[in-house]
């Protein structure tokens, strides 16, 4: 993606943001790169390393996809779809943050020879990473409309509420917390929102059509600054997470 229009239109003070932007890029699609296939259920076992490994590509396709929405949103002066893309940028990182330091995920980073009990429940925890839900997929994918709730198809693949993970986060990076605030604002039918959308023509303020210059370009400085920084706790949770490879002499043992 060539980020050279996108250059022109920031300052100079603020270069380093799309510098920052084009190296985030690039190592989203590093991650991303490799095809994980996970193998069939009907085979009886999944082991946690391979589970591992798709688990992490599922996050690094969905960052891609995210920091190029950015990227593009930026380029094409789409605020709204920029705000929106970076709030899903912090909740993402902050879910993945918290599966990475759950108890039973670390302690298969600290124990020299984990139990299978052990790698079972760090198991699970990354099948909630997965396949963590408040709604009905499994009635909606199979057609079952009129069974169709909010809620999950089973309890212990309840989902980690969002707000949960972003509290947990801001124990220890409490700016993040103003951050997602004003990312929420700008993305609720409010003030924020309109903000994004509306231009400016020679005093006047325009909506709709075409014309004008963005009313609210400048708000995307601090929020880019934190979006990006962002990434650095998702590179960090790829890694604690791939630190968690049970520590075993042979193959794993499978999880039946």
């Amino acid at each position: 993606m060539n980020l050279a229009r996108l250059s022109e239109r920031f300052p100079a003070t603020h270069q380093p943001l799309v510098k920052g932007l084009g190296t985030v890029l690039a190592a989203c699609r590093t991650f991303a790169q490799p095809t994980t296939r996970l193998p069939s259920p009907s085979s009886g076992s999944i082991d946690y390393e391979r589970y591992l490994d798709f688990a992490m590509s599922v996050y690094a396709d969905k960052f891609l996809q995210l920091y190029g929405a950015v990227a593009e949103s930026l380029l094409s002066e789409r605020y709204l779809i920029y705000a929106q893309s970076a709030r899903s940028i912090l909740e993402n990182a902050a879910t993945l943050r918290y599966h990475s330091k759950d108890a039973d995920v670390t302690l298969l980073r600290t124990s020299e020879r984990p139990s299978t009990e052990s790698i079972a429940a760090a198991f699970s925890k990354l099948d909630r990473l997965i396949r963590g839900s408040r709604f009905t997929w499994d009635a909606l994918l199979s057609g079952r409309f009129d069974e169709v709730r909010a809620k999950p198809d089973y309890e212990e693949l309840r989902q980690t509420h969002v707000q949960t993970c972003l509290g947990h986060w801001y124990r220890e990076s409490p700016k993040v917390e103003s951050l997602y605030s004003m990312l929420c604002d700008m993305v609720h039918p409010n003030f924020g929102s309109s903000l994004l959308v509306i231009r400016t023509d020679n005093g006047s303020l325009l909506a709709g059509g075409e014309g004008g210059t963005p009313a609210a370009a400048h708000l995307v400085y601090p929020t880019l600054a934190g979006t990006l920084g962002a990434f650095k706790i998702v590179q960090h949770s790829f890694q604690e997470l791939n630190a968690s490879r049970p520590k075993l002499n042979g193959p794993n043992p499978a999880l039946q």
